[in-house]
């Protein structure tokens, strides 16, 4: 009976990501699924979850996104801060909602550098209100009139986790699934 029941509640969350990715095809999204690896996005997003991703790069702040670390790996995080750069670069600051620092602070760790650039004017930079003042402090820097933002080009960006404000989808522990 246990088994119907997993069995049932399976096929009615691939008849909804279905349903959703014929939506996506229709209006001429692109669509590509990924498995969550690790704990850093707890408690949204476990080991094994599939998530959809609608490739773009087009982000804001507290968006789910996809992007290629420094060894190509996909690393699923949050967006907490954008600048536009003075030379017109696009940097974001992400960070895993189950980490305690953002990822640029993480690449300093590894041995990794993230992108830097200058920051003329606090219009340019975007931070979500809901940050402590020591995360805001690992990605932007101000000295008199000068601001250094660090974070991560646009152009590693893949795409954005299928969802509305505040909501993202997955497929709940698909990698862990097993009928028998």
């Amino acid at each position: 009976m246990l088994k119907i029941r997993i069995l049932n509640v399976f096929l009615a969350m691939l008849i909804i990501v279905l349903l959703i990715i014929n939506i996506l095809q229709l209006t001429g999204h692109l669509v590509v699924f990924a498995v969550v690896k690790g704990t850093s996005m707890l408690p949204l997003f476990r080991n094994g979850d599939l998530v959809i991703i609608i490739p773009t790069k087009s982000v804001s702040i507290g968006s789910v996104i996809v992007y290629r670390g420094s060894y190509n790996q996909l690393v699923i995080h949050r967006v907490v801060a954008i600048a536009r750069c003075s030379d017109g670069r696009i940097l974001i600051a992400t960070k895993g909602d189950n980490n305690p620092v953002t990822d640029v602070v993480s690449y300093r760790i590894a041995g990794l550098v993230a992108e830097t650039c200058i920051v003329r004017s606090m219009n340019s930079v975007q931070i979500a209100p809901w940050l402590p003042r020591y995360i805001v402090n690992e990605v932007l820097r101000c000295d008199g009139y000068v601001c250094i933002f660090r974070g991560i080009p646009l152009d590693r960006v893949v795409g954005v986790v299928l969802g509305i404000p505040g909501v993202e989808f997955k497929v709940m522990s698909i990698g862990l699934l097993s009928l028998r």
